[in-house]
């Protein structure tokens, strides 16, 4: 089975490395380019733009990740052409609806004092990362492991560092800029789509609403909200008691800790698939030796990465961005930090997910949120930027515990981070 494992590995690490140059790149670009304040609306656009794909693929994303572990071949086959139609009508219903309150409803900076252009790029961003976590999804299903690698990031990030620059030198104004070259990346998205329809044979499967019912869970909804809430709150709490250019430099120090973190991606496109051999051929104990080998891969690499960038960060971001980003250094080690620490508690929200142990993830979340809000109510006020990465730290840390000591307790398997 490892042997397997390897080669899903190799390949998604391909596609991820793909995904990882292009929001490298993304992420030296802007800050060259744009105004510190300027970067912050970008990131702050994109972190909304998430928020809303999670509503747009109203918890489908996870039901696939169930299919893959528990359902049949046939099956999968239905549930993929269902899945299709599913996330195009509900992803163009809630952008149609998205840009109806915005320039119609809502009044000018209603909403996070945000103008309604940086809204509008941000609900176009959402239906492009809806359409984009799908995809991955379907990819993944199909054991596809380098295209759902690549589809995931690969090609919002390309088009945006492409389409920004260019049209900023074509003087349209910053604002405008951001919303056509959101408005691009859905275009993209949504081509996607239809590519990979037609490739199935499952062109006839677009405006299909049949699987609607079967597909859309409320839980894995509030899950997905929830999780969105741990990992962004921070971008909030920043715009709120810090400023647009302090943002900016966080969430570029944020980025790259993400394009670092890629193992994790990476890791998920092939669990769920040997969960899903191991439990056919009645032997989970080698799905448990693979979930705890790739846990503790990541975890080595995590901290391989962290001394490497202690060592050489501050000539780097001198070089490529100048003093004003000196101070996220320390955030990008409080980050590396959490990912690392992360890994070492090993894949237990994967676990969950493929046991469809739903009261769990929710019991876990909820508590965790809690603790999120109160760590950055009392860390960004008082210390900046490195409380803000503190209190994600924090949140990141103890959700990965909490799962951890409950799949040893509920299924008394044992996921950190083993070689056996």
């Amino acid at each position: 089975m490892m042997q397997g494992v390897i080669g899903g590995l190799v390949r998604g690490v391909l596609g991820r490395g793909c995904v990882a140059l292009v929001g490298l790149l993304l992420t030296v670009t802007l800050p060259r380019m744009l105004s510190t304040d300027e970067v912050g609306r970008v990131y702050f656009a994109i972190s909304v733009g998430a928020l809303l794909s999670i509503f747009a693929r109203l918890g489908m994303d996870n039901t696939a990740n169930a299919i893959t572990a528990n359902a049949s071949d046939a099956l999968i086959q239905d549930r993929k052409r269902q899945i299709i139609g599913a996330s195009l009508v509900l992803g163009m219903a809630f952008l149609s609806a998205w840009v109806l309150l915005v320039t119609v409803i809502l009044p000018e900076g209603l909403l996070l004092g945000l103008s309604s252009t940086d809204l509008l790029s941000s609900g176009l961003l959402g239906f492009a990362l809806a359409i984009s976590y799908i995809l991955f999804q379907l990819y993944r299903i199909d054991g596809h492991v380098f295209l759902g690698a690549l589809t995931r990031g690969f090609f919002h990030n390309l088009v945006i560092l492409v389409s920004l620059p260019l049209l900023i030198s074509a003087s349209v104004g910053f604002d405008l800029s951001l919303l056509l070259a959101c408005g691009l990346v859905s275009i993209v998205a949504l081509a996607n789509l239809i590519l990979y329809s037609a490739r199935n044979g499952a062109l006839p499967s677009l405006f299909d609403t049949s699987g609607i019912s079967r597909l859309v869970s409320a839980r894995f909804l509030l899950y997905s909200f929830l999780l969105y809430l741990i990992t962004d709150a921070d971008y909030y709490f920043i715009k709120a008691y810090l400023s647009d250019a302090e943002l900016g430099i966080y969430a570029s120090m944020k980025r790259l800790a993400v394009l670092i973190a890629i193992y994790i991606d990476i890791a998920h496109l092939v669990l769920p698939r040997v969960y899903r051999n191991a439990l056919n051929r009645e032997r989970i104990s080698e799905a448990l030796v693979v979930f705890r080998r790739l846990a503790l891969l990541g975890f080595v690499a995590s901290v391989v990465l962290m001394l490497v960038l202690g060592l050489y960060a501050s000539p780097i971001f001198l070089r490529l961005w100048g003093p004003d980003y000196l101070p996220g250094i320390s955030v990008l080690n409080i980050l590396l930090l959490s990912f690392a620490l992360s890994l070492a508690f090993g894949f237990s929200e994967m676990w969950l997910l493929l046991n469809e142990n739903k009261n769990a993830l929710l019991a876990s979340m909820v508590f965790v949120v809690g603790m999120c809000f109160a760590l950055n109510i009392m860390l960004t006020p008082v210390y900046g930027l490195t409380g803000a990465a503190w209190a994600f730290s924090g949140s990141s840390i103890l959700l990965r515990l909490i799962m951890m000591i409950y799949v040893r307790r509920k299924y008394n398997v044992w996921l950190m981070m083993w070689w056996r």
